[in-house]
């Protein structure tokens, strides 16, 4: 190969591996991986993985909030809200608009992989969250697309702990 040839090459390379980063919100003791929720790439995948929970079971009829994680900013809201339905209104804190709430808690990117923790009512109009998790893959031609949405049968509050407890969580029946 030509000298021309490798660097034709690595050039058409750049765009594709620049689509890999490594996040994880919130972030976790000592690694090395992005926390920014209002990078692009966390946006997008947001998107799609609230998209994905709320096709699996509606939230509402009518309106409802996005909650991001922490440090989101309010032009990220802007941006992400009018994608994911013309329903959806931002809001950083759940308490203050009484409207059924779709919350992202964790979002994990590994190069073209990706997980996501999503609260979400229950069953529409319902005050009891549900925890979903998203898996998502990225490929070139379609971007980010969820591949599966596990509904857990544990209790949000036990599924979403951040500190460890001798009590394993307790299933709904």
């Amino acid at each position: 190969m030509t000298t021309r040839t490798l660097l034709l090459l690595a050039a058409l390379a750049l765009p594709i591996g620049g689509c890999a980063p490594w996040v994880n919100i919130p972030a976790q003791t000592g690694d090395a991986a992005s926390h920014d929720p209002n990078l692009e790439t966390v946006q997008e995948v947001a998107v799609v993985a609230i998209k994905a929970a709320i096709a699996d079971s509606p939230v509402a009829s009518d309106k409802f909030q996005v909650i991001m994680p922490k440090g989101t900013l309010p032009a990220t809201y802007e941006l992400i809200t009018p994608k994911i339905s013309p329903n959806a209104m931002w809001s950083t804190d759940a308490a203050t608009s009484g409207l059924p709430t779709v919350e992202v808690r964790r979002l994990s990117i590994r190069g073209s992989d990706a997980e996501v923790d999503v609260l979400r009512p229950m069953e529409p109009g319902s005050p009891v969250p549900q925890v979903l998790t998203v898996t998502l893959s990225w490929d070139a031609v379609s971007s980010w697309q969820a591949d599966r949405v596990k509904v857990w049968r544990v209790r949000a509050g036990e599924a979403m702990r951040t500190t460890p407890s001798d009590a394993p969580p307790q299933l709904q029946r």
